[in-house]
């Protein structure tokens, strides 16, 4: 948490750019990373003030095998931020486009989808 908290704010600017530049795969990893650390120091605005821009830069995205937990957890802390929200993303949010390829799918069918 200390080492998030140093980089958090040069983080969230990579994962901005990272969804302007339409770069999945970073957009995962670093949704994961800091949707996780802010839902810990429970600073949720900041997954919730995302989520419908994550959601959009991962659809239609099929996830290398390395990548699928990575991928189901950012999903997993977009769509629980727009249901907190109660707004329409969270439809988006389950869907997200993912998981379509067959990698995907049988990594949404793990048992840690979501948890």
């Amino acid at each position: 948490m200390a080492r998030l908290r140093v980089e958090e704010t040069n983080l969230a600017d990579v994962l901005r750019d990272a969804v302007a530049a339409d770069e999945p795969e970073a957009v995962a990893v670093l949704f994961a990373t800091l949707g996780g650390y802010w839902s810990i120091s429970g600073d949720h605005f900041r997954s919730m003030s995302l989520a419908p821009a994550v959601t959009g830069a991962l659809h239609g995205w099929s996830p290398p095998p390395e990548l699928a937990d990575t991928a189901r957890a950012a999903l997993c802390v977009a769509l629980f931020s727009a249901r907190f929200t109660g707004s329409g993303d969270a439809e988006q949010a389950g869907r997200a486009g993912w998981p379509r390829s067959a990698p995907a799918r049988a990594a949404a069918r793990s048992p840690r989808w979501c948890g």
